[in-house]
């Protein structure tokens, strides 16, 4: 049931992540991030370690966006 939660939790801040990030609002790769990270552990408790692995090279691509926008 937890997983459930936190699935639901993640896919809402995924989504809103996305769409600020679209609107060229930098909060957006924050939120994503955090989710990416809830997605992290998620895959990790289910033993999908591939897919915890491309959540944490996104988190890591996210932070490296973050901080190209920082400089503009």
């Amino acid at each position: 049931m937890i997983r459930l939660i936190i699935s639901i939790i993640a896919t809402v801040l995924s989504i809103t992540g996305n769409i600020f990030v679209n609107r060229k609002n930098r909060i957006g790769f924050i939120i994503w991030n955090i989710a990416n990270v809830l997605w992290v552990y998620i895959a990790w408790v289910s033993r999908n370690y591939p897919q915890a692995l491309m959540f944490l090279t996104y988190s890591f691509l996210n932070l490296e966006g973050w901080m190209k926008w920082k400089k503009n």
